[in-house]
């Protein structure tokens, strides 16, 4: 096509097309351009024509195939497949992905439900751009673990953005990973929901290293441990277990993102290892001395996951868990390839550079001398790739040396190259081995004729990359981001802002030779980052430099808007009371508005997961990924270098070629939760009325606040506890004829109380054959545990144990239901006989095993 027309067009996920159109030979604007765009049904979806600035916006919902520009008797033409975009693989264009337009964040008031819990789900929606109709229909789905939905909602109206999905499991529901899903503006969102059959914690357990990662140098570690009962007391003289097991994870350096620091052929298993096996002092602390053992190679960075048990005296036990990262090397050697042609092919016959890094713990550059490096030829085997490991694979027959060699990084970086002759081609296996601290990486890649690897992408290139930047990577609102872009004295740029979905903001800048200056204005639409894509233009027919005709390249950059963030606040008293009215109040210190969700959980429930208070503005503004695809023709342009030189990769697809049963249970674990909202407050303050069931130990009080783009959070743990608290212990169920001890923990918070009579009361198939009370004298004790002889009768069904303490004026009960069931299978009897006419049959019918 002889044309002078040279395009540029810009889409996101607001559905508008953004399109420049310039003259070739001297890049100036194009005005009075009529622009078609086409969908892949050749159908016309938007016409428009450029302005003064050569700039035109073209709306449309279906998806744009081709963009035809005309003027007088030129035509340009432009694919706009996603394919045939700019590649952004060398650029920082990561974050979390923006579909449509929209956010979503659905969160609960724990992590984790029993069969038969209530969940309260609250889903906050963010439309910024405000693409969805009032009162748009937003569908939550509850889906069990074998897809099945078991209850759908459907809202159409929220408070400010806040659905409220409350819901519910069946107490035989199966247990295992859930899903809450919720659809709306043609995207889901999604959450993991744990339903399991456990059992709250009712100590709180707290092992501490001292750091935030272990390493090769400070494997012989130190920990101390702090065992307290919910309510506050010391949790003195209690047996508590913890063990570890090494787990492979991802090693990952912030200073290098693009290269890979684990062995793929390395296989690594690891068994537990008791760390530790005591007892707690009288002040429920213990010191944990421990070290860790890696049996053989790992294949990098690992995870230490600690696993503990408390035990009560009554045997009743509360878990813990957490994870630490461990290095286990001294040193880590870092890989990075040549990224190949579209499919990701290296061409036979061209040298390739494979770059080593080499650094610590900490990611700090390291040098190191004699860094083996080696080159295998793997056979593939297609039936063996498939089921078994790369460790296997390259430790057998399958593999071969190609080449070997030996560098040396100097400040932490070195290079390798090697080349694959013709006719040899296949999957190869490159492997860097430090000797020093024996860490070793590697990277499988295909190495394949030029003819029959794939052309190299037209659309990017090293080449063409431009590098230009900005004063500093985080902004407030308000400022100027100053921009260097280096240029020539006859080029222009087109400076555009983009962000998660939508080109925000353009800009032509006619460029002098060197570094040039432009600032941008820092908008509250730019939050919570944006991305600024620089396209430099040259004119077709100057010959002062070699740089090609079109260069490009995108920085991101961090911006932050104080407004952005509430500041909720929570007043409570610091001590509550089993079976008294608890008051709380809430207000936003700012006297802002607000709409918010409030509950009050069970930290022993919290705890079994880590559960903490959702934070929506950590998922609204945590950094998006560019939204935005970019295209134009400037490599396709003859007689001009478009910077076929190098190309780098963009991943795309392939070549263009071709009986009901009794399901009554006794609800075991009543979960203390209360929850209240979604609620609006208008500057001032709220409070909130409940009756604090009769439970001890520790609530944790969330707030979780959000209006119009500002968004916030609070917390604060409170324990329950009265003077004088019992707490009793019995099996999740019993069995016909059992007999049992009944552990009775007794708490004192005030040294005044000494005699305390405890009295059991049973009722359903129980029995207290010993006597149901006695004076127990706590000696001082501020805890002690006695028990009492417990009986079940002949028969199935429910039972409920009472326990009532007092001394004085002080009493505290605790209850527990539970199920008597037979552990053995149901047995049916059958009689039968033959009744001759005029006859008549009577049958005696007994009872058979326990009724």
């Amino acid at each position: 096509i002889a044309s002078d027309l040279g395009l540029i067009a810009k889409r996101g996920g607001d559905g508008s097309t953004v399109i420049f159109v310039n003259d070739l030979r001297t890049t100036q604007p194009a005005s009075g351009v009529q622009l078609e765009l086409y969908d892949f049904q050749q159908q016309v979806i938007g016409t428009t024509t450029t302005g003064a600035d050569g700039k035109a916006i073209i709306t449309s919902k279906k998806i744009p195939f081709v963009l035809l520009a005309k003027s007088g008797n030129q035509r340009g033409y432009l694919k706009l497949n996603d394919g045939e975009s700019l590649s952004l693989s060398n650029f920082d264009v990561g974050g979390e992905r923006v579909d449509r337009g929209l956010k979503g964040f659905l969160y609960g008031e724990r992590g984790v439900w029993r069969p038969g819990d209530s969940l309260y789900l609250t889903f906050l929606l963010e439309d910024k751009l405000k693409l969805l109709p009032a009162n748009h229909p937003v569908v939550f789905e509850l889906v069990n673990p074998q897809g099945q939905v078991t209850n759908r909602l459907v809202r159409s109206n929220s408070k400010n953005g806040f659905y409220n999905f409350a819901t519910a499991t069946s107490a035989d529901d199966p247990t295992g990973n859930w899903l809450g899903r919720v659809k709306v503006g043609g995207t889901e969102f999604t959450k993991a929901l744990k339903i399991e059959t456990v059992k709250p914690n009712r100590l709180k357990i707290n092992l501490d290293f001292g750091v935030d990662k272990l390493t090769a140098g400070n494997n012989n570690i130190s920990g101390n441990l702090q065992v307290n009962w919910l309510h506050g007391a010391p949790g003195k003289n209690l047996k508590a277990e913890f063990e570890v097991v090494l787990s492979k994870s991802q090693t990952k350096f912030e200073r290098y993102p693009d290269f890979a620091f684990d062995d793929p052929t390395i296989d690594f298993y690891s068994e537990s290892q008791t760390v530790f096996e005591g007892y707690t002092n009288e002040e429920g602390k213990a010191i944990v001395n421990t070290s860790l053992r890696v049996s053989e190679a790992a294949p990098g960075k690992l995870n230490a996951v600690f696993r503990g048990k408390v035990f009560e005296e009554s045997g009743n036990f509360s878990i813990d868990r957490f994870s630490i990262p461990y290095y286990p090397y001294n040193s880590f050697t870092g890989l990075r390839l040549p990224l190949g042609d579209k499919r990701g092919m290296l061409l036979t016959d061209t040298l390739h550079r494979a770059e080593v890094v080499t650094v610590d713990a900490e990611g700090k550059a390291v040098s190191r001398d004699n860094i083996e490096m080696s080159l295998y030829k793997v056979e593939w085997r297609w039936w063996w790739d498939n089921s078994e490991s790369n460790a296997n694979y390259m430790s057998g027959r399958y593999s071969r040396p190609i080449k070997t060699g030996r560098i040396q990084t100097v400040n932490g970086k070195g290079h390798w190259d090697f080349k694959i002759d013709y006719p040899e081609w296949g999957r190869f296996f490159v492997k860097a081995y430090d000797p020093v601290s024996g860490h070793s990486t590697g990277k499988f890649v295909y190495i394949d004729w030029p003819g029959w690897a794939g052309r190299a992408r037209g659309n990017a290139s090293g080449a063409t990359m431009l590098s230009f930047s900005s004063d500093k990577p985080v902004y407030n609102i308000g400022e100027k981001a100053n921009l260097v872009i280096p240029g020539s004295g006859q080029g222009r740029a087109l400076v555009s802002i983009e962000s998660g979905s939508r080109v925000l903001q353009t800009y032509w800048v006619d460029t002098q030779n060197g570094d040039n200056q432009f600032a941008v204005d820092i908008t509250a639409e730019m939050t919570p980052n944006v991305f600024i894509h620089t396209t430099l233009l040259q004119p077709h027919s100057q010959t002062v430099n070699d740089l090609p005709i079109r260069m490009y390249g995108v920085i991101p950059i961090q911006v932050e808007d104080p407004k952005t963030h509430l500041e909720p606040e929570i007043s409570m008293p610091e001590v509550l009371e089993p079976g008294k009215e608890v008051v709380i109040k809430v207000s936003e210190k700012n006297n802002r508005k607000m709409t918010y969700t409030l509950a009050v959980v069970d930290e022993g429930l919290l705890d079994l997961t880590k559960f903490t208070t959702p934070d929506a503005w950590q998922r609204f503004y945590a950094r998006e990924a560019l939204g935005v695809k970019t295209w134009d023709l400037y490599d396709q342009v003859m007689g001009a270098f478009g910077g076929r030189i190098e190309r780098l990769l963009a991943i795309g697809g392939d070549d263009e070629m071709g009986g009901k049963e009794d399901d009554s249970k006794a609800n075991r674990f009543k979960p203390v939760v209360k929850f209240f909202g979604p609620i609006t407050l208008d500057g001032r303050s709220n409070e909130h009325r409940f009756v604090m069931p009769q439970y001890i130990g520790s609530v944790k009080t969330m707030l979780v606040a959000g209006y119009e783009g500002a968004y916030g959070k609070t917390d604060k743990a409170t324990p329950v506890r009265k003077p004088l608290m019992v707490l009793a212990t019995m099996p999740r169920v019993l069995g016909p004829e059992e007999k049992l001890k009944l552990p009775i923990t007794l708490f004192t918070m005030e040294k005044g109380i000494r005699d305390v009579k405890v009295e059991v009361k049973v009722t359903g198939p129980l029995t207290l054959p010993n006597g149901n009370s006695k004076t127990v004298n706590m000696n001082g004790n501020t805890d002690l545990t006695t028990d009492f002889d417990l009986a079940v009768k002949s028969e199935t069904g429910f039972a409920k144990v009472e326990v009532i303490v007092s001394s004085g004026n002080y009493k505290s009960t605790d209850v527990i239901d539970i199920e008597i069931r037979n552990p053995n299978p149901p047995v049916t009897k059958v009689q039968d006989n033959f009744v001759a006419a005029g006859k008549s049959w009577t049958a005696t019918v007994a009872p058979i095993g326990v009724v």
